[in-house]
């Protein structure tokens, strides 16, 4: 046991960062919506994509009974035209139909209407609506290596912690660290993966309301103010750290993508979509 335990401050500190950026991840506006009911005793199941790249058509898919019949309804959003109406071919077990593609922060909003022979009818998702973005390619080297950076920021944040609880001699050493790859990930591979996706470098507080690029820049502040207070003025040090750790959690909690790059509408000429309207 003597020969792990070095290992498991960082077992710790891995463990809470992956549970945090999950809770993140899942809860985000882009994360797919899961659906699973029964219409006329058939069973419905799949999930309403909620991002798509520009490459081509967002693809609705769904697992459904073989006497079922789907209908997909779409709009741009957000708006209040009239909703467009594509009637789901079956692939095999499956009910699919393709929205059209759209340009970068384009944003539709849509439904799957169900019936079944019996007259029984279920929407999905079962409350409002799914809406999508679309999103220009990223390079997957640039996203993984804006993960990984991202990552490793809370997780020397953590360690830290652990540190701080179990009274290891310096457990400052690990801040600065949480300083360079946050700094990293939000300030300089998260600019690269917006204008890749967006066409935008920064689109939070004071140019814009993406709370992804906001929350990233609070943490870091808090972050640099707590490493500058242990140097400056180190019996506020303890209380910055805890503070600072305290924030970066709190941020982390907020959903990923709130209020992120989106296509105003009113500036953009009717797109002549496929489908019928209702």
């Amino acid at each position: 046991m003597q020969r792990w335990r070095p290992i498991l401050p960082w077992l710790a500190a891995v463990i809470l960062t992956a549970a945090l950026l999950v809770y993140q991840r899942r809860t985000g506006p882009t994360y797919p919506i899961s659906v699973s009911t029964l219409v006329g005793g058939e069973r419905v199941a799949g999930r309403l994509i909620r991002s798509q790249e520009t490459t081509g058509p967002a693809k609705v898919e769904l697992t459904a009974g073989p006497s079922l019949r789907g209908t997909l309804v779409w709009r741009r959003y957000p708006t209040d035209e009239p909703w467009q109406s594509l009637e789901m071919r079956r692939e095999n077990d499956r009910l699919v139909a393709e929205l059209p593609k759209f340009q970068r922060a384009a944003k539709l909003e849509y439904q799957v209407r169900l019936e079944a022979p019996n007259g029984s009818r279920e929407i999905l998702p079962t409350e409002g609506t799914a809406i999508l973005r679309y999103k220009d390619p990223v390079p997957t080297w640039l996203l993984l290596v804006h993960i990984l950076a991202i990552f490793l920021g809370p997780v020397f944040a953590f360690r830290a912690a652990v540190g701080w609880m179990t009274r290891e001699p310096s457990p400052w050493r690990w801040v600065p660290w949480v300083v360079v790859f946050l700094g990293l990930g939000g300030f300089v591979l998260g600019p690269m993966m917006q204008k890749y996706a967006f066409d935008a470098w920064w689109t939070g507080w004071p140019v814009g309301e993406d709370l992804t690029d906001t929350k990233t820049l609070v943490a870091w502040l808090f972050w640099v103010a707590a490493l500058w207070l242990s140097k400056a003025r180190p019996k506020f040090g303890s209380v910055a750290f805890w503070v600072a750790l305290l924030v970066m959690v709190g941020v982390f909690l907020i959903p990923h993508s709130v209020r992120g790059s989106q296509v105003d509408w009113s500036k953009v000429p009717d797109s002549n979509p496929t489908g019928r309207s209702l």
